[in-house]
This record gives C-alpha cells, sequence and structure tokens, in this order.
C-alpha cells in the first residue's frame, strides 16, 4: 500500500509539472569577465515557455541585475527559444550570445526574444537549426551595432527583418544555405561596414543588395559557389578596403566589376581555379596586396603599390595574356616578359617588350644619368683641390713680393 501511494503522489507531481512547467529553469552564475558584469545563464526550458516569473541565481557582492552588461548561454542549455524575460530583467544588457542552445525561434506568441533589449548593442544567436526569423525579431532593437547569425541552417530572411537596424555597422550571415537574397535585404542598412556572407550557397551576387551600402570597407565573399560577377557589381562600394572572393569558381576575371576602388587595401581570390584576369583590374583598384596563390594561371601573393605596378604585371603575365587570347584584344604584357632572352634593340639586362621594357629603358637611362652626375661630381672635387693648390702658391708668391718691396735700396 505504501509503495502505490508514494507511485500516485509521482504520476500527480508529474502531472502538475507537465501542465505548469515547474521543471523548466533558467539560471544565473554571475560573474566579472574582463571587468564586465555576466550572467552565464544556463537554461533548461525543453518546452518553449516564455512566460518565467523569475531568472535563479545569487549577485556578486554589491550587484544587482542593473548591472548586468551581458548574458552568455552555457553548454547543456536548452531551449526552442529565448526567453523574453532576459532583457525584461536585465534592462541594461549590451551583449547577448546564445550557442548551441537548440534555438527553432526567436519569436514566440507574437513577442520578439528581444522585445525589451532596447540598450542591447550586440547579439549573437548561432550553432542551431533555426532554418527562418520571423520579419519581426529585430524591430525594438534600432541601436544594435553587431548582429551576428551564423550556422543557423538558414536559406532564406524576410526583407524587411533588418528595417529597423539603422545603426547597424556589422552583419555576419556565414554558414548558412543562402543561394540568394532579397533584393532589398540591406537596403537600410546606412551605417553598415562590415558584412560577412562567406560558406553560403551564392552562385551569383546581385549588386542591388550593395547598392546602398555606402559606408561598407569589409565585404566576404569566399567559400561560396560563385561563377561570375556582374559588371557593375561593385558599383557603389568606392569605401571597400576588403574584399575576399577566395574558394569560388571564377575562372575568368573580368575588370568591370570592380570600377572603380581606390580605397582597397586587400583583395583575396585564393583557390578560384583562375585562368585569366583583365589587365585593366590592376589599374581600376587601389589595391596593395593581391592575394592569388592556388590558381591555374598564378599562385603567389602579390604585394605592390607603385604607380606602374611593374611586379604585379610580371607575376599575372600569364594570366593577363590568356585574358588576351580569350577576348581577342592586345594586352600590354607578353608572354616574352618571362624569357631569359634579351630583346637586342633594349638596353643591357632589360626583357620582354611594350610597357615593361619601355620602362626597363627609362631606368637604364636613369642609371647612366646618375653616373654621370657622380663623374661630374669628382671632377668638380679635383678642380677645388687644384685651386686650392693655386690659391696657397699665389698666397706664397704675394708674401715674396712684400718682402722685396720692404727691402732697402742699395746704392752703388
Amino acid at each position: 500500500m505504501f509503495f502505490k501511494i508514494i507511485f500516485v503522489i509521482f504520476l500527480v507531481f508529474a502531472n502538475f509539472t507537465e501542465i505548469f512547467g515547474q521543471g523548466e529553469s533558467m539560471t544565473c552564475t554571475y560573474a566579472l569577465v574582463s571587468s564586465v558584469y555576466t550572467c552565464n545563464l544556463k537554461l533548461n526550458n525543453t518546452r518553449g515557455l516564455n512566460n518565467f516569473a523569475n531568472i535563479g541565481g545569487n549577485h556578486l557582492s554589491g550587484k544587482n541585475d542593473n548591472l548586468v552588461l551581458s548574458v552568455t548561454s552555457v553548454a547543456g542549455s536548452l531551449s526552442p527559444n529565448i526567453p523574453s524575460i532576459i532583457c525584461a530583467k536585465f534592462r541594461n544588457v549590451q551583449k547577448i550570445t546564445m550557442n548551441n542552445v537548440g534555438i527553432k525561434n526567436i519569436l514566440i506568441e507574437d513577442v520578439s526574444s528581444f522585445a525589451y533589449c532596447s540598450l542591447t548593442s550586440y547579439i549573437e544567436v548561432c550553432n542551431d537549426d533555426i532554418g527562418q526569423i520571423d520579419e519581426r525579431s529585430f524591430i525594438n532593437n534600432p541601436g544594435l551595432l553587431e548582429l551576428r547569425l551564423w550556422n543557423l541552417n538558414l536559406s532564406t530572411l524576410p526583407e524587411t527583418v533588418f528595417y529597423n537596424l539603422i545603426n547597424l555597422e556589422r552583419l555576419y550571415l556565414h554558414q548558412n544555405k543562402f543561394a540568394t537574397l532579397p533584393t532589398n535585404l540591406f537596403r537600410y542598412l546606412k551605417r553598415l561596414q562590415t558584412l560577412n556572407l562567406q560558406e553560403n550557397f551564392i552562385v551569383t551576387p546581385n549588386y542591388k543588395w550593395f547598392d546602398t551600402l555606402i559606408s561598407l570597407k569589409n565585404l566576404y565573399l569566399e567559400s561560396n559557389l560563385i561563377v561570375d560577377l556582374p559588371a557593375d557589381l561593385f558599383r557603389e562600394l568606392t569605401d571597400l578596403e576588403t574584399i575576399t572572393l577566395s574558394n569560388n569558381n571564377l575562372t575568368i576575371l573580368h575588370s568591370d566589376p570592380f570600377g572603380y576602388l581606390p580605397k582597397l587595401k586587400y583583395f583575396s581570390l585564393i583557390n578560384c581555379q583562375l585562368e585569366a584576369i583583365d589587365e585593366n583590374l590592376i589599374d581600376n583598384t587601389g589595391a596593395i596586396q593581391l592575394s592569388l596563390t592556388d590558381n591555374f594561371c598564378v599562385n603567389e601573393t602579390v604585394i605592390d603599390n607603385s604607380a606602374t605596378r611593374y611586379s604585379m604585371r610580371i607575376i599575372l603575365s600569364e594570366c593577363f595574356d590568356n585574358y588576351a587570347n580569350l577576348v581577342g584584344q592586345t594586352t600590354t604584357t607578353i608572354s616574352s616578359i618571362t624569357s631569359t632572352t634579351a630583346n637586342p634593340n633594349l638596353p643591357p639586362g632589360c626583357i620582354g617588350g611594350n610597357v615593361d621594357a619601355r620602362i626597363c629603358e627609362l631606368e637604364d637611362n636613369n642609371n647612366k644619368l646618375t653616373e654621370n652626375v657622380e663623374d661630374l661630381m669628382k671632377k668638380n672635387l679635383e678642380l677645388e683641390n687644384q685651386n686650392k693648390v693655386f690659391a696657397s702658391m699665389f698666397e706664397n708668391m704675394q708674401s715674396q713680393i712684400d718682402e722685396l718691396k720692404n727691402r732697402p735700396c742699395s746704392c752703388l
């Protein structure tokens, strides 16, 4: 009889827990992390409840909810949603990180997980299988500066999901499954400086994705399936400093997409199967470093900020010649530029032809002029020494004359 009573009590308790969710909990372990008061949050919310009364945990001495600036999920957390009580409790929280929690949605019961996060500047949700994000997810977060939504199995996004993020500076959407994006997805992000779209399934990027990103400095497109770049792709991105296109399938690289990029400092095209490059590309950009290793026509990283781009023209000569042959044009560099056979019409040591040969010839003339100047300086020094000798002789003669003048006259 005793065991029957215990069993009945257990069933009643289990049923009560299932109905009222008493087994679900959220608990903070508070700590100072690099001087930032942080809640290391353990979520045990398997049924995705949003109506938690409180978050457990004991504050450090002298601390309270208003001093919590960062909330980070800890290993072993489980919740299909991010309960909105997090920001309701920690009103001043600036940074939220949810990593591998089992999240399926960041909107529940028509309330965004971040509805009360008006002061939050950094949100990261990653390593989960969300699949889709509601357009209202970030409607209450105009102060957000950095948003990271990576490795979430996303293949699409609502076109207006970012429309209220007017101050956003950094957006990371890498390691998802985007093959394309809504045309106006980034239209409202006038202050965006960094956009990461690497490790997706993009085949042909659309220039309209970027044409309003007037502040963009860093664009990461590596490890996609890109086979071609539209001619006007980067037309409005005159502030770009970094472009990465490595690990794509760009066998031919035209210069048109790069237009006028005077501030470009780093351009990565590693392992793109490149066979041909338009020579005009290096004249249209301000790039000082091109990473071009593991390609068919070139396997080097080139650093060259000279006005003539002399070393670039030599290293990329095969790529340029291939491109010229493909489009039926004449390139200023020819394959003989790397030949060891000297052109008899050029100064000794000059090889190749056309523009680079002319540069070599001018450099040779400059060397000759330098040698002539040095010879003249030596001759001038010799003349100065001779003048000093003559001056000394003149002084001696003058002294002898003066001495003769002062001698008394001898009369016979």
